[in-house]
């Protein structure tokens, strides 16, 4: 798994406000077992150019992933987060989705979120902005 490097500490900065940080992934079940593995694991000892996958992994509260929920966000957005979203007395009006994908940020809008579509390819201006969005929303500088 892949992250900007520019997210560690906007998410490391959302987590010390109180804000759970959630991987919602449509993905295989191998995926969900490495995340979660990874997430109990001791951090590597040698150093590395990028982030290690078990250090990322640790950014999450918690992992929601289509094979365990047996549905993709966008078929279903309400169905896919409002169980996990209940279960820690929110609702669609305190989440917010980063997603890649255009059709899954409308469909979580329309049961009531807010979506800020993300791209790994974003050239700097863009990727600025989304920064700036995602800090208004956090409510973090």
């Amino acid at each position: 798994m892949r992250i900007n490097g520019q997210f560690i500490p906007l998410l490391q900065a959302a987590q010390e406000t109180g804000t759970a940080i959630v991987l919602a992934t449509d993905n295989m079940d191998c995926f969900y077992d490495a995340i979660q593995t990874a997430r109990t694991s001791s951090p590597p000892v040698r150093k590395s150019e990028t982030t290690p996958f078990n250090t990322i992994c640790r950014l999450f509260d918690d992992v929601l992933c289509s094979s365990t929920r047996r549905i993709l966000k966008s078929e279903d957005p309400r169905r896919f987060f409002e169980h996990w979203l209940t279960s820690h007395a929110l609702d669609f009006n305190n989440a917010l989705l980063l997603d890649d994908l255009e059709k899954n940020c409308r469909e979580f809008q329309a049961a009531g979120g807010t979506a800020i579509q993300w791209k790994s390819d974003l050239l700097d201006v863009e990727a600025g902005k989304f920064h700036s969005e995602l800090k208004s929303w956090l409510q973090i500088s």
